[in-house]
């Protein structure tokens, strides 16, 4: 995740920014901190991105969050597993998923692979 390198198109950020989206709920003040990043998706803005100070404090502190997660759910291996999967032109995420006993869905693992 710390060799995730910034969107430079509408259609990447919006792919980083679904990505992220999935894990809001062990992040702090998500939609504050992605506020800047899903600015630069709105319709009057270029799809080559005009990256600025704020685009990459809001991307640094993204990132920073998302290693900073909350240790992730030890899978217990008799119950059913859920696989999340995202691409795009430029990176692939996965998030391994279990729900807990009272249904609860927790994180096991995530990964993302740049092209």
């Amino acid at each position: 995740m710390s060799k995730l390198l910034r969107p430079t198109t509408k259609k990447q950020l919006r792919g980083l920014i679904g990505s992220a989206s999935y894990y809001r709920d062990y992040i702090k003040n998500f939609s504050s901190i992605v506020l800047p990043l899903t600015n630069l998706t709105k319709k009057n803005i270029p799809n080559n991105i005009p990256w600025d100070d704020k685009a990459e404090e809001s991307f640094q502190c993204l990132k920073k969050s998302l290693i900073e997660m909350p240790t992730l759910y030890t899978p217990v291996l008799n119950r059913p597993f859920q696989l999340y999967t995202d691409a795009s032109a430029t990176i692939v995420g996965a998030c391994l998923a279990q729900n807990d006993e009272d249904g609860m869905e927790h994180p096991i693992a995530h990964s993302t692979v740049e092209n």
